[in-house]
């Protein structure tokens, strides 16, 4: 595991499941997945086979009527399935930060972008003299242009890229371990795409942090992962450094993707 050997978030065997006539549903089967800090690992797989649900479950989001039926989830040494819901507060959010899929949806829209940055640190009592210059800076760590004006303005009156920025923002507020980002290019164009990766790569250098990237893009996956984690059908079916994996890949159903992302490519 680089490039450090001791894990920061460890999962280990977990299975989540949904609640049927039939008895329990697994759309997370058995997953192990380690990151070290400092490193990115790519869970990526096609819609719907638990990528989402897997990262979730760290943050114990889990939608109901699905629960954590077995397995484990340690963060930087601490039990998280077994955390009473009070201190799993103080993990939330602050140790452990998420860029949401659609910042449009995850953003108030009759709060300002200040306002709810500022809210962040409050939430978690982060203790700083002035909220709004802490706020102004994360803006400009993000590259938000103008922040003194973007700062005063609503989540519709930003663009895409832009809204995206400042859910990044709110997820550094507290300064997390480890950051996950659910899908961070969906319904991007291609220039903002590239400007919103690299920003997470630098970010994740100049904080130390471990980067959880979900996505089905293998392309994302080429740019930026240290590691990849292929997923399928709730399971992981192949674990391995980037390079290898797209040089050698083991799987029949990593080998599926591969190809399919190539003829995308030369089309």
């Amino acid at each position: 595991m680089t490039p450090s050997d001791q894990p920061l978030v460890e999962i280990d065997r977990l299975t989540v499941g949904f609640p049927s006539t039939e008895g329990w549903i697994h759309a997370v089967s058995g997953v192990s997945l380690a990151v070290a800090r400092g490193e990115t690992l790519a869970l990526v797989g096609e819609s719907g086979c638990g990528k989402t649900l897997t990262a979730l479950s760290i943050l114990r989001l889990v939608p109901p009527p699905g629960q954590i039926l077995s397995g484990s989830i340690r963060f930087d040494g601490r039990e998280i399935t077994t955390l009473a819901e009070a201190e799993m507060r103080l993990v939330r959010g602050a140790r452990i930060g998420l860029v949401f899929q659609e910042p449009l949806t995850a953003l108030n829209p009759v709060l300002t972008i200040g306002w709810q940055i500022e809210e962040t640190l409050r939430v978690h009592r982060m203790t700083t003299p002035d909220p709004r210059a802490r706020a102004l800076a994360l803006l400009a760590e993000v590259a938000v242009d103008d922040p003194a004006r973007r700062i005063d303005e609503y989540a519709h009156q930003l663009s895409g890229g832009l809204r995206q920025r400042a859910l990044i923002a709110m997820a550094l507020a507290c300064r997390p371990a480890l950051l996950i980002a659910d899908e961070p290019t969906t319904a991007l164009d291609v220039t903002v795409q590239a400007e919103i990766l690299n920003l997470l790569m630098r970010l994740k250098v100049k904080h130390g942090l471990a980067l959880l990237l979900i996505t089905h893009d293998l392309g994302v996956v080429a740019q930026t992962a240290d590691r990849v984690a292929v997923m399928h059908a709730g399971r992981i079916v192949e674990e391995a450094p980037v390079r290898t994996l797209f040089r050698t890949p083991q799987h029949p159903y990593t080998v599926g993707l591969l190809r399919e992302a190539a003829r995308r490519v030369t089309r």
